[in-house]
């Protein structure tokens, strides 16, 4: 955790009292533990998942695609068959997607993610950011996605608003498990459904970006530990409680939540949300995914890179070299910013 290094900047909830531990999975309490501390109750969980448009993989048809190969094979086919504007998939114009996706691929083939939490700092030699960047390159020349010089005739226009997808052109979107917004924008009769996630074969990790979407933690130095555990078991695993939060913060992670839910017709099988969360459940590794990896100047950076490739101003080999140096930067004012704040924090409290 960004704020609890050493898992002292919150309450140890392993030493709470009235909240029932057992309702929330092991790996998934592990994600929010520090140095064997609980910080924090995960409400939810999220991860990048892999929705297809069936009636457009029935058009050309092609199965969803299994493996990275598949993919890459699967967009001379669309772009034969339907034409220059279908394609099999999209990626995010303007959020960590494509950073995620490409992370994902290099976690299958390498074991490694791409920026070490403990070092903050990057793990990629310059031959793997060749690679990392050089799957981007794949996808586009392939006609898999389309480019950042394609979401630019938009404007700011969000991935799920350009005609492309409105119009059911595009066969898949890779997201987060608890988005709607791409399923809920398709026009009739246009459907989403959930589909394999693509793996290199002998991958000994998804390398799927997942994380808490929520959490509940409490402060280090309350004064009412017991009281605060109980509104927290309140809210994730007595019945009001559960009833009160519903689905407002994704589906639930706790157990009897989610049998309450679905008892009450709330939750059923069918929902797309309800699919990813058991495909995050169900591949999500032990390469935890890099918080710094949504930091927003991080992003920055890196889509700008894109879209100078995608505009011919910096090759493939500029690019693998500059991203790396730019990001290496971020990254250490992202810790000189934490260092500060945490030390003023410490300063006001002791």
């Amino acid at each position: 955790m960004l704020f609890s290094k050493d898992g002292n900047g919150f309450y140890n909830l392993n030493n709470a009292k009235g909240i029932d531990l057992t309702q929330f999975s092991p790996q998934a309490l592990k994600m929010t533990s520090v140095d064997n501390k609980l910080n924090a109750i995960p409400v939810a969980m999220t991860g990048r998942s892999m929705y297809y448009n069936p009636e457009l993989w029935k058009k050309v048809g092609l199965s969803y695609p299994q493996t990275w190969d598949d993919m890459l094979a699967a967009g001379p086919v669309f772009k034969q068959k339907l034409g220059d504007d279908h394609y099999p998939l999209v990626l995010a114009n303007n959020d960590t997607t494509i950073m995620t996706f490409l992370n994902s691929y290099m976690i299958q083939k390498y074991n490694k993610t791409m920026i070490d939490d403990k070092t903050q700092s990057f793990t990629f030699t310059p031959q793997e950011w060749l690679d990392y960047f050089g799957m981007y390159k794949k996808l586009v020349d392939g006609h898999v996605i389309p480019n950042m010089k394609f979401f630019a005739a938009y404007g700011k226009t969000n991935a799920w608003e350009i005609p492309n997808w409105l119009e059911g052109k595009i066969g898949g979107v890779h997201t987060r498990s608890t988005d709607n917004t791409f399923s809920g924008s398709l026009k009739a009769p246009a459907t989403l459904e959930m589909g394999p996630y693509p793996t290199l074969p002998g991958a000994k990790d998804s390398g799927m970006f997942y994380k808490p979407a929520m959490m509940l933690s409490i402060g280090k130095n309350t004064r009412y530990p017991q009281e605060s555990a109980q509104l927290i078991n309140f809210l994730l695993n007595a019945p009001e409680g559960v009833s009160a939060m519903g689905l407002q913060r994704g589906v639930p992670l706790s157990q009897v939540a989610s049998k309450q839910l679905m008892d009450a017709g709330t939750l059923n099988a069918t929902q797309l949300p309800v699919q990813g969360l058991k495909q995050v459940e169900s591949l999500y590794g032990n390469i935890a995914p890099s918080p710094y990896m949504e930091n927003p100047q991080l992003l920055a950076s890196f889509l700008e890179h894109l879209q100078k490739y995608d505009y011919g101003q910096m090759t493939l080999e500029e690019m693998a070299q500059s991203f790396p140096k730019s990001g290496q930067r971020i990254l250490k004012k992202i810790m000189e910013y934490l260092h500060l704040r945490y030390t003023a924090v410490w300063r006001r409290r002791y």
